[in-house]
């Protein structure tokens, strides 16, 4: 299969035997990191030895999409099994940490591990995979700094190898490798009965923090930050939203499961095609939802956090974040949802709620840093 490389792609593969073949990248959600990381492999394939590959992913749905892309790229036997009888394996993240002795004895002599959305691998238990043990190793991710965790740069640095190449999303939309987007922030009114919980939450965490009680300090700004993030305007908001950018392919997204449904019930009574995705559905009925979304009969997909990583549907345009985590990651990786490019599609629409301060000044302080981010490439 003949692949026409984007500049970036070109650039990052010169650079990748730089760092002997050990390192990672940190590029824009939808310019095309999988497509990079296969051409890497190839860099290392060779007459004498066969490169075996191991492929980490954090979910099915982009276990899914590896698996029909290396079909593309290699046309060879593919598992997502160590059963010996492959030389390309490709697994979730849960899965290697109960195969770790598979592992070891599959990453002996010319090996080659990707990590897919490589901050995966800052969950503690995640950091028990014998990454090391590969002879050669490649991280991917849009965001791989984790917020108020400064150690994980180091330890990444340390297992799979330094930071070798940059492409940031502000760089992506101008080389035209995804499309241009326009941001609006909105406000949600709280109650008065929610507004009354945010200030008695609010007293009890400056109680707490006067006497040194952490605990309560932590529990009360989770309960702080529920309330914020239920408030119950957030979902006819989200619909209006939606009905006002139809017919225009649109992801809508939430943080429980609950209002994902209030959203979708609400939609379909004002007459709106939906879908609504979560990991409480069947397998089929996710599949089905995704189906329907991708061959537009629904116009409107609704779901949590299962589509935050791996979802590709290049004809989605608007992003309507009903809610969200404190995460600068979250909202990246929701954006770029949108952002891929598509026939027709001049632009993408991205509309981020928010019920509190604190929220607007993350919302404000993410935008920021986006287009601020120094690409160290240029």
């Amino acid at each position: 299969m003949t692949i026409t490389l984007r500049n970036w792609q070109r650039q990052a593969l010169e650079r990748y035997p730089s760092v002997q073949y050990k390192g990672y990248v940190e590029v824009a959600t939808g310019a095309g990191k999988t497509v990079f990381a296969l051409e890497a492999a190839k860099l290392l394939q060779n007459d004498e030895q066969k490169l075996k590959i191991l492929i980490l992913v954090p979910s099915l749905t982009l276990l899914d999409q590896w698996y029909v892309i290396l079909q593309e790229h290699f046309g060879s036997s593919i598992s997502d099994d160590f059963n010996g009888m492959n030389d390309i394996v490709i697994c979730t993240y849960s899965k290697a940490l109960r195969r770790n002795e598979a592992i070891l004895r599959f990453a002996e002599g010319w090996s080659l591990i990707i990590l897919d959305e490589v901050h995966t691998l800052g969950a503690p238990m995640n950091r028990t995979i014998p990454v090391h043990l590969f002879r050669f190793r490649l991280g991917l991710s849009a965001t791989p700094e984790r917020r108020f965790d400064e150690s994980f740069t180091s330890f990444i640095t340390e297992i799979i190898g330094p930071l070798f190449y940059r492409y940031p999303l502000r760089d992506a939309i101008a080389d035209d490798a995804l499309a241009p987007y326009t941001s609006t922030n909105i406000l949600v009114p709280l109650t008065s009965l929610e507004q009354a919980a945010v200030i008695k939450l609010s007293r009890s965490i400056a109680l707490a923090m006067s006497l040194n009680d952490e605990e309560r300090v932590k529990s009360c700004s989770l309960a702080r930050a529920k309330v914020i993030r239920r408030a119950v305007a957030r979902v006819p908001i989200s619909v209006r939203l939606a009905i006002e950018v139809a017919p225009q392919k649109t992801l809508i997204f939430f943080e429980d499961i609950d209002m994902a449904r209030k959203c979708n019930e609400t939609c379909t009574r004002k007459g709106l095609d939906t879908a609504l995705y979560h990991s409480q559905m069947t397998k089929s009925a996710r599949r089905q939802a995704l189906t329907n979304f991708q061959f537009g009969l629904t116009t409107a997909l609704i779901a949590c956090r299962a589509l935050d990583e791996g979802f590709d549907e290049p004809s989605a345009s608007v992003a309507i974040i009903g809610a969200g985590s404190s995460s600068s990651r979250q909202r990246v990786q929701r954006i770029g949802r949108v952002l891929r490019k598509a026939p027709g599609k001049a632009e993408a629409m991205v509309f981020s709620l928010y019920a509190s301060k604190m929220e607007q000044q993350l919302l404000e302080t993410d935008k920021a840093a986006i287009w601020k981010k120094v690409n160290f490439n240029a």
